[in-house]
């Protein structure tokens, strides 16, 4: 049962600058703007409950976009009307109580926060679900845009019924609610100005956004003070300094690990921890319930960013996979699946956030990211795994060691061929590892070959692998960069060839983009295939007109 509560401006500050979240505020405050800003999409998703229909509604953004807090919101809003479960865990009784909530009579919610966590999990909702049920679910957009397949196969549901929610820009319907909210705590940069000054500043310095925005709050004196003073605190205490780091990691990442197995793959005895009696801490971390949450993703960046503890972090990622064999087996796979992803290190390391920049440079990071992959290569689980070495070879792109990379392909095909199946998150990454050597460096003698090489591997994508076409049409600009650089070297018949090749892969396309989710993206592939090819005819003809003025 909730009980109400007022609030106050603190409560306000304190879910903008640390994302302290008090459920009795947003009970109350269900009606109105007052605390939680109520989002446009609430509406949309408000009527597919009510709909007489089982319905799949999946809210994603972007690192510190509102996920979580709109979940919240939806759940104290929603239980007015439904029933409203909220997943937290596995327990083996897993059936037992989906079955239970089957019995119930009246409309059902399921809320699941990074479902992408839990598609075993999701995949025994099929047997118990029927036109009472309705899921809501979160994740980031970058891995909905692949676990979507996963969650449709889980629930034996086409896609295209999935309800998506991008909720990573502000809607206009909802700035002048940011303006207020912002105004109502008096923060200082938008407390006086008018609607029209107000709006520009939203748009120019939080750039649209809830992470961008918050950022900018912690330009203020008063909340950075405050925050670099509990740090401080913090970082007297080395035990204390890793378990807030291992949370931040935790959280980051999204493996959602209790305390308790936090602590023991960080070889940490929680008697030299003092977590559950510093208010420091609890001033970062949410703990009870076994768990251990970092408040807010973005306070965990402006940690990282501001206190230079990419080294720290990186040692701590190191520890946690060598000791990941101290926890279950799915647990123990998972913590070193997750911890060798490069879109996960780079959500830790490479996110852009204004206002606080790296002060090391780039490539500093890049080599200590790079020891970590080699430092951990022998662990068996990695040694010849298909998607440890790719993951590997695409850190090694990403310094621009490519003879690096191209070892680590060669060990990725070769773990991928011994396993009989394909991967075809390798086929793009090597399309794209093609491409970015050759723009690097010169070597004129064999282009249409890499081309050849690089419509073969996506061809093959995008025919058989529907979850990886988006990865391949955002390789499409180092495809026409390629051209481009290539096309000043290339005979008559080259020319014929690279048209032919950009044809048949701008046809690929058009027969896999004809609707579904990724046709936007799928599209503007397209087009700037169709821009290549126009530039290469007229390269074409001035190549033949410049030859044929010499011969005469």
């Amino acid at each position: 049962m909730y009980t109400y509560n007022g609030g106050n401006r603190s409560d306000i500050w304190n879910l903008f600058s640390n994302g302290s979240i008090e459920r009795e505020m947003v009970y109350t405050h269900t009606n109105d703007d007052e605390y939680i800003v109520r989002r446009s999409v609430i509406s949309d998703i408000e009527y597919n409950i009510k709909s007489d229909n089982m319905t799949v509604n999946i809210i994603h953004s972007n690192l510190g976009n509102g996920k979580t807090c709109l979940l919240e919101f939806l759940m104290c809003h929603l239980s007015e009307m439904s029933y409203v479960y909220k997943f937290n865990e596995c327990y083996s009784d897993i059936e037992h109580e989906l079955r239970e909530i089957s019995k119930i009579d009246g409309r059902k919610v399921i809320f699941i926060e990074n479902y992408n966590l839990y598609i075993d999990i999701i995949k025994k909702f099929r047997y118990y679900y029927d036109k009472s049920w309705n899921i809501i679910l979160s994740c980031r957009t970058f891995i909905n845009n692949n676990s979507i397949y996963k969650l449709s196969h889980a629930l034996d549901k086409k896609v295209e019924e999935f309800y998506e929610f991008d909720i990573n820009k502000f809607t206009d319907q909802e700035k002048p609610k940011i303006i207020c909210s912002l105004r109502n705590i008096n923060q200082a940069e938008f407390k006086d100005l008018d609607e029209h000054r107000a709006l520009n500043l939203l748009k120019k310095s939080g750039q649209d956004c809830w992470s961008n925005t918050v950022m900018y709050l912690f330009k203020s004196e008063i909340v950075r003070k405050r925050i670099e003073k509990v740090f401080d605190n913090i970082l007297s205490n080395s035990n204390n300094t890793e378990v807030v780091i291992a949370a931040i990691i935790n959280n980051i990442v999204g493996m959602n690990l209790s305390y308790s197995q936090l602590l023991c793959v960080i070889k940490i005895s929680q008697l030299n921890v003092s977590c559950f009696r510093d208010d420091n801490i609890a001033e970062i971390l949410t703990l009870g319930d076994g768990k251990i949450e970092i408040k807010s993703s973005l306070l965990s960046l402006y940690i990282i960013r501001s206190r230079m503890l990419h080294s720290q972090v990186i040692g701590v990622m190191k520890k946690m996979v060598l000791n990941a064999d101290l926890l279950m087996d799915n647990n123990a796979e998972m913590v070193k699946r997750l911890l060798i992803s490069t879109s996960n290190i780079s959500e830790l390391f490479y996110k852009k956030i204004p206002y606080f920049a790296f002060e090391n440079t780039e490539n500093e990071l890049q080599k200590e990211i790079l020891d970590y992959y080699d430092s951990v290569c022998k662990v068996e689980y990695y040694s010849k795994n298909e998607f440890f070495w790719l993951q590997y070879a695409m850190a090694a792109m990403d310094l621009e060691n490519y003879s690096l990379a191209e070892n680590n392909f060669k060990l990725a095909h070769l773990y991928e061929s011994k396993k009989n199946h394909d991967f075809y998150q390798i086929k793009v990454q090597y399309g794209r590892f093609l491409l970015e050597k050759a723009i690097l460096e010169e070597d004129e003698t064999a282009p249409i070959q890499i081309l050849k090489r690089v419509n073969q591997e996506w061809k093959d994508v995008l025919l058989n692998n529907e979850a990886q076409q988006y990865y391949v049409y955002k390789q499409i600009e180092k495809y026409k960069k390629f051209v481009c650089k290539y096309s000043k070297c290339f005979s008559n018949a080259d020319f014929n060839k690279a048209i032919k090749l950009i044809e048949n892969l701008i046809s690929t396309i058009s027969k896999c983009n004809k609707n579904g989710r990724n046709k936007n993206i799928g599209d503007m592939a397209i087009n700037i295939l169709t821009e290549t090819k126009d530039e290469l005819v007229a390269n074409m003809l001035k190549y033949s007109l410049t030859v044929g003025s010499l011969r005469a």
